[in-house]
């Protein structure tokens, strides 16, 4: 039985440093080469990204095609252009999304497709990644979705081994940074909005699951990643903008009714945050942002709300009841600000009775 076709999608900007590592690892993946298909995209890049793209490419054992953007379009939009490209060459059964600052294993892609062909109700599988400072220490088995709409590294620091005893099982959401989607789930739900930068994969995982399928980690598919963690201002408003969005698109309005209380003491909180660190100008003129922005949020309510397959309370089963920071949770975090998110989360959880 022949292999399934992939389409593998990159999108870099100023990747000069990682091309070398990820092309060339690339060249070397054990998969049937008549069989999977590489895509990138460049964002316009102002160093030697394209000259070393031009450069390492060429040495890859299979298809590739290459793109040049005139303007740095962002991460969603260059990767939906690119799966527009996948799915009229190609029409693939499978679409793979790879951070540029990565390096894979020799069978990250059997092992992932393996478990996508495993079980057919898996719409989104992630590799297991781990830092690349540290290879044997994980960079995300798996990313975790706060019910409030936040998303964070899960297991972040941990063994690999850690990883490896878990086996494949079902995640709260899959990280953009090395995922495989079913392409006849991405026919259902499309990619990403252009809209967003950071938390795309988080909203995406939350369709995709609302559809009744599966998001799930693999972790014998292994990826190396080159991980700095952040939060710069502008990252942070971004964060804030899109954790608005996919609460507002995704849940049922019940949902966000018995949520309101929590959502607004939560709201308090990041102000109270982005006051302390400086960015509460950023903050604030996301309401503007939200409201400018209310007729296309509820269009895509009312599409999310007319294809769902699953209710809100199955969906806040696989969702975290409180909050960690990749660099340590304070003390008012943990021992105050966690518990009464994990109480309030449980009460959600049972009250929500309808489908």
């Amino acid at each position: 039985m022949p292999q399934p076709t992939v389409a593998v999608l990159i999108v870099t900007y100023n990747s000069e440093k990682d091309i070398p590592r990820l092309v060339g690892s690339l060249g070397r993946t054990d998969y049937s080469s008549e069989h999977i298909c590489v895509y990138i995209a460049d964002n316009n890049s102002d160093d030697l990204t394209l000259q070393l793209l031009h450069t390492y490419t060429s040495t890859l054992p299979f298809e590739y095609a290459f793109f040049e953007n005139k303007k740095n379009f962002g991460f969603d939009v260059a990767n939906n252009e690119l799966y527009e490209q996948a799915k009229q060459k190609k029409n693939p059964d499978y679409v793979v999304l790879l951070n540029p600052d990565t390096v894979v294993d020799k069978n990250w892609l059997n092992e992932l497709i393996a478990c996508m062909e495993a079980d057919k109700n898996v719409g989104a599988a992630q590799s297991l990644l781990l830092l690349h400072e540290y290879p044997d220490k994980i960079n995300s088995a798996g990313n975790e979705l706060f019910y409030c709409g936040i998303g964070y590294v899960g297991a972040m620091g941990a063994e690999r081994t850690t990883a490896e005893k878990n086996g494949v099982h079902d995640i709260g959401y899959a990280s953009g940074a090395a995922v495989c989607y079913r392409a006849s789930v991405l026919n259902e739900t499309g990619l990403f909005y252009p809209d967003f930068f950071y938390m795309e994969d988080a909203d995406l995982s939350w369709r995709i699951r609302l559809l009744g399928y599966r998001v799930i980690v693999c972790p014998q598919s292994v990826v190396w990643h080159n991980y700095r963690y952040s939060k710069g201002i502008y990252k942070m408003k971004a964060i804030e903008l899109n954790r608005h969005k996919i609460v507002l698109q995704n849940y049922r309005v019940a949902t966000l009714v018995i949520l309101s209380p929590l959502l607004l003491m939560f709201e308090f909180m990041v102000i109270a945050m982005s006051i302390r660190q400086g960015w509460w100008k950023e903050k604030f003129r996301n309401y503007s942002e939200i409201l400018k922005m209310i007729a296309v949020i509820r269009k895509r309510h009312a599409q999310v709300a007319s294809t769902r397959k699953i209710s809100d309370r199955a969906t806040l089963k696989t969702m975290a009841l409180t909050i960690h920071i990749p660099t340590g949770n304070p003390f008012v975090l943990r021992y105050i600000i966690n518990p009464f998110l994990a109480l309030y989360g449980w009460f959600v959880r049972i009250c929500i009775i309808w489908w």
